[in-house]
């Protein structure tokens, strides 16, 4: 667990606005379920999120409605599991 911890913390230390991201199944669920365990906030970043989006876009377009610590929810989001990193495809 400490080593998973670790590797965690680097990831989302490397956050950017560069980065793509999708829901995973989990995240899915909290959106489409009758019931959710995250807040507002998070929610609505899980709406936005949509594999195509960056995270950069993904604020600008939220504009001022931009969630204070946006770059932590985000994070948040990526450490449950609601989310994940888009994979770039080396073809492209």
């Amino acid at each position: 667990p400490r080593m998973l911890r670790r590797i965690w913390q680097r990831e989302i230390e490397a956050l950017n606005d560069l980065d793509v991201f999708v829901l995973t199944p989990r995240g899915e669920e909290q959106l489409r379920g009758a019931s959710t365990t995250v807040g507002t906030d998070e929610i609505d970043l899980l709406v936005r999120v949509d594999g195509i989006l960056t995270a950069g876009q993904i604020r600008a377009a939220m504009g001022a409605a931009a969630p204070t610590g946006f770059d932590r929810i985000l994070a948040r989001l990526l450490e449950g599991g609601l989310i994940a990193r888009q994979e770039s495809d080396p073809f492209e």
